[in-house]
């Protein structure tokens, strides 16, 4: 997921989803410069946390990685997966 990094104004319809292939890996194309936190999640029910508060990034926010992309710019990421119990945990923490 790809949230853009620009304090407290974050809103759901402004998360990006996309799903990895068979080696682990993604792409996304066509994203305006500016700066990004991204955040790799274990399965749709992720996404049904981030629907429900998505003032859960708030509280994720270390476990993502910022991504500063330039007009035209591309880059590599690597991550790690945040297990689901983690998210439900950092949701509990927002409610």
């Amino acid at each position: 997921m790809l949230a853009p990094e620009d304090g407290d104004a974050i809103a759901i319809e402004r998360l990006l989803y996309t799903a990895v292939d068979r080696a682990g890996r993604f792409h996304m194309s066509g994203l305006p410069p500016g700066r990004y936190r991204l955040y790799a999640l274990a399965g749709p029910a992720s996404l049904t946390a981030f629907r429900q508060n998505p003032r859960v990034l708030q509280v994720i926010a270390l476990r993502g990685k910022t991504v500063d992309l330039e007009p035209g710019g591309r880059t590599t990421v690597e991550l790690n997966v945040m297990p689901l119990e983690e998210l439900a945990q950092a949701l509990q923490e927002v409610e």
